[in-house]
């Protein structure tokens, strides 16, 4: 199983991590290895995130304190 973002989905995480990065410096590069551990996970155990349709899942990335 692969991993792809669908260009919306990856224009805004590119976005993000930019805003994250002008920021705190690091905090944007921490966002972008979250959001790669989770698409590792999710090629792992595809079926804990939510399914939107036969064949696309949604996952959403919290922050924890």
């Amino acid at each position: 199983m692969r991993t792809e973002f669908h260009p919306a989905a990856a224009n805004e995480v590119a976005a993000i991590f930019l805003a994250y990065e002008s920021r705190i410096e690091g905090l944007g590069r921490d966002f972008r290895a979250e959001v790669k551990r989770i698409a590792t996970l999710l090629c792992d155990t595809p079926t804990i995130a939510e399914p939107l349709d036969s064949i696309h899942r949604r996952f959403s990335l919290t922050r924890s304190s």
